[in-house]
């Protein structure tokens, strides 16, 4: 068995055009924007109406189908990277709710199903997935230089806005991390699944912290949006950048809602 890598390995972004990592980040930075979100949100998020219904485990079973494309530390179905992640923290001996969480970390990336590869959710290596995976940031102001790529920031199309495009965007100071808003994503996804279908995790703010901000890079490694930090924020601070270092079983009868 192959010794596991240092972790100053992991995330190790490429220039090299031929492994199209670069080319995802630069299709997000394209479109991921205010008005795109304010389009997409109210159908991707939709959980009364759409009438999808499985359990977590089919779900899991979906994702045996899905290779994300911006991760740069793996190339294999998303099942097996959730069956490993939630493997990792039972051998740590996390708590229960954490190893529940690690098990359905990435399974936003659900959105495939339903969404459209125009619309960068793609289910294949070979289509746009600049809305399901890879590393978030905050929409509605400046993106920081500490995230992937920074080179890409003037490509947003939020980048020259008035308001979108300042350190503080549409923001005030200590409004709370919860408070502000992520570029749409399988992180956001989750979260809101988490909190739509209400299952007792959704009340373990570590674990929904966890869920929303574990690839929100620029904050938890590169020191970004601390000006917006409400009391009790450092503590989902530790919880996101927690979630962000992981490289089983999930039952409910009642299928949940998706």
């Amino acid at each position: 068995m192959a010794a596991p890598k240092a972790t100053e390995l992991f995330r190790v972004y490429s220039n090299d055009p031929a492994d199209g990592v670069r080319q995802h980040y630069e299709a997000m930075r394209r479109n991921q924007c205010i008005e795109y979100a304010n389009r997409v949100e109210p159908t991707i998020f939709n959980f009364e109406t759409r009438g999808l219904r499985m359990t977590v485990r089919e779900a899991l079973d979906k994702l045996a189908a899905f290779v994300d494309r911006s991760d740069p530390d793996l190339a294999l179905p998303n099942i097996q990277h959730a069956l490993q992640t939630a493997e990792r923290a039972r051998a740590a001996k996390k708590p229960d709710w954490f190893i529940v969480v690690a098990l359905v970390h990435d399974i936003g990336k659900m959105m495939y199903v339903f969404g459209e590869p125009a619309d960068g959710m793609g289910g294949r290596a070979d289509e746009p997935q600049w809305a399901l995976g890879g590393d978030t940031w905050v929409l509605g102001c400046a993106i920081p230089d500490s995230a992937v790529y920074p080179e890409l920031n003037a490509l947003n199309p939020d980048a020259k806005h008035p308001v979108y495009g300042t350190v503080n965007g549409a923001y005030t100071h200590g409004c709370g991390i919860m408070n502000l808003r992520f570029s749409v994503g399988h992180d956001e996804y989750a979260w809101r699944w988490m909190k739509a279908n209400d299952p007792p995790l959704a009340r373990v703010p570590e674990a929904m912290a966890m869920l929303r901000l574990h690839s929100l890079y620029p904050w938890h490694n590169g020191g970004a949006y601390r000006q917006f930090h409400a009391p009790g924020d450092e503590a989902l601070l530790a919880a996101g950048a927690c979630g962000a270092q992981l490289p089983a079983r999930v039952r409910r009868l009642a299928p949940w809602r998706w």
